[in-house]
């Protein structure tokens, strides 16, 4: 089986199940014809038109890749470390915040205060 039997054989597969589907019937699509081109090797019709030209912006040039030292790596990861560190112990202070506002809340708001807590 070749190439061009494949297809055949894939189009007439594909018309089957758009008739099954319940659609239209399958239409040719029309090709393009090439107007015939003298010996001159310019087209028959006397005027052509020419396709217009476009100028394209120019490109930036490129930033060369400037590459961290060596010792980089080590100094973001103590840099990520200390920002880490800060993050737990700020979380630490709003735990501890919300904890104080809510035991004396809870105090305020009950009739018979718990002797250990409040």
């Amino acid at each position: 089986m070749t190439w061009q039997s494949d297809l055949e054989a894939l189009i007439e597969e594909t018309k089957a199940q758009v008739k099954a589907m319940g659609g239209s019937t399958y239409v040719q699509p029309v090709v393009a014809q090439v107007p015939a081109v003298a010996e001159t090797g310019k087209p028959a019709t006397a005027q052509t038109p020419k396709p217009a030209i476009v100028e394209q912006p120019r490109a930036q040039p490129l930033e060369p890749i400037t590459w961290p030292s060596v010792g980089s790596d080590q100094e973001e990861a103590k840099q990520r470390v200390a920002s880490f560190k800060a993050l737990q112990a700020r979380m630490q202070r709003e735990r501890e915040d919300y904890f104080a506002k809510t035991l004396s809340n809870a105090c305020n708001n009950t009739r018979a205060k718990p002797s250990s807590q409040c």
